[in-house]
């Protein structure tokens, strides 16, 4: 059994058989494998991930080309100015009093205040920003792109219905399944022994505990041996008749759930069907975010096209779906969205997501996110939830108001300081003190605009 979920995200180990193709990166969760390398070095995936994240990550953002041009063009027109007046007039003292008056100081200055201010402020509602220019990347989105398991998913399975043949109680077909299951790590049988809990049904003892690696789980009860597992194990492997719950499993099937048969000696018992839940928050936090300007909702995952569509129909607000991707694939998604001139976010929880991530414009990884994954984004949210999206896009945005009206005060303000000190009417030492009390009101009002947006 071959777990593929560092690479797709989707927790779905499949059988393999031999002459099939596994990919570097997966995990043998049971049983042994030998393998043929046909492409190694860096042919292989987990290698073309990290080369494309490097080529990706030593490319320079727009905030800071910007930033770059700004601090460029500031000082040189200041001293053309300065040098400009005393060409014209020989005063000195004139040209002095314009080159103590600096846009620089103004417009540069509130910067840094505010983006740490906002930062903090993120930091109290459960979002670590990483950057000033994540910051401002998030503000101007107006595209989020998320992976489906673990981020508008829990990631967890849980049990759906419980579908007992007639002679047999959905409860007792529950509690037979989850003694069996109990002793076994998957995480179909933990959902199962949880929903046994959760009902309050007591498992009872079993013997001779027996797993068929990739199929199911059987063990002795009362003189009978129970199995609990796929369609495949039960009826083809323990020749188990499935044919009393056909109808109800293919009706499942297209539902988007997984299931579970379970038998006793050659008698069919019943069927468990299993899904992922939606995060409950998940459809809100969407909602939210559009009224503060996102146009476009965009899922991407591994999972097969028809679980990811049946599951994702629950959900209003989502654009589009595109399933079966690798980690490569969803990069290129969000490639092919910039170009077509969207300001992309990805918000994702694992490996799989981290070459999405450094190809967007902002990258925001779940609270359960690890290594890569929260190495590679700009935004973590540290609380489990999508809610801190929602928080720091309106932090962003104040943020982006507040160096605005910053530079419209700070360019006006000295624009005057300038034609006053040009007309001679402020000396050298006037110019630098209204400048600089100019400059530090200017720093006062960004800060408590910005602890407002807290």
């Amino acid at each position: 059994m071959v777990d593929r979920s560092s690479i797709t995200g989707e927790f779905d180990p499949r059988h393999v058989e031999p002459g099939e193709q596994v990919t570097s990166g997966s995990c043998v969760t049971e049983g042994r494998l030998r393998v043929l390398a046909r492409r190694t070095g860096q042919d292989t995936v987990m290698a073309r991930i990290a080369g494309f994240m490097e080529s990706v990550l030593n490319e320079k953002s727009e905030p800071e080309r910007k930033s770059d041009r700004l601090a460029d063009m500031l000082a040189p027109i200041t001293l053309a100015m300065g040098g400009a007046l005393y060409a014209a007039t020989g005063d000195a003292a004139r040209a002095l009093s314009v080159l103590a008056v600096d846009y620089a100081c103004a417009v540069k200055l509130p910067a840094p205040v505010v983006v740490k201010a906002s930062m903090y402020a993120a930091a109290k509602q459960g979002v670590l920003v990483k950057s000033g220019s994540g910051l401002d990347a998030f503000a101007e989105v107006d595209t989020l792109v998320f992976d489906k398991t673990g981020t508008l998913t829990t990631g967890t399975l849980t049990v759906g219905e419980v579908f007992p043949c007639p002679d047999m109680e959905s409860d007792e077909l529950l509690r037979l399944a989850a003694s069996v299951e109990d002793r076994y790590g998957h995480p179909v049988g933990r959902a199962i022994v949880r929903e046994a809990s959760r009902r309050g049904l007591r498992q009872v003892p079993v013997r001779e505990v027996d797993f068929s690696v990739a199929h199911g789980v059987s063990a002795l009860l009362g003189g009978e041996r129970v199995r609990v597992g796929s369609h495949h194990y039960i009826a083809e492997d323990c020749g188990v008749d499935c044919s009393a719950l056909a109808e109800t499993a293919q009706s499942l099937r297209a539902g988007g759930t997984s299931l579970v048969y379970v038998s006793s000696g050659e008698r069919l018992l019943g069927v468990i069907s299993l899904r992922e839940t939606v995060r409950e928050e998940a459809e809100g936090v969407i909602g939210a975010l559009r009224e503060r300007g996102v146009k476009r909702v965009v899922v991407l995952t591994g999972d097969h096209p028809e679980t990811a569509a049946h599951l994702l129909g629950r959900l209003q607000g989502v654009d589009e779906v595109r399933a079966g991707l690798m980690p490569e694939d969803k990069a290129g998604v969000v490639h092919d969205l910039k170009r077509g001139g969207s300001r992309v976010a990805v918000v994702g929880d694992g490996i799989n997501d981290a070459p999405a991530f450094v190809a967007a414009d902002v990258g925001v990884c779940m609270s359960t996110g690890t290594g890569l994954a929260r190495e590679s984004a700009q935004i973590v949210l540290m609380r489990d939830g999508l809610e801190g999206l929602v928080q720091v896009r309106r932090i962003a945005q104040r943020a982006g108001q507040v160096l605005g009206n910053c530079f419209r005060t700070g360019v006006t303000v000295n624009t005057g300081l300038l034609l006053a000190a040009g007309a001679g009417m402020l000396t050298p030492t006037s110019a630098a003190a209204i400048h600089n009390l100019t400059t530090f009101t200017i720093l006062g009002g960004a800060a408590l605009a910005t602890k407002d947006a807290a």
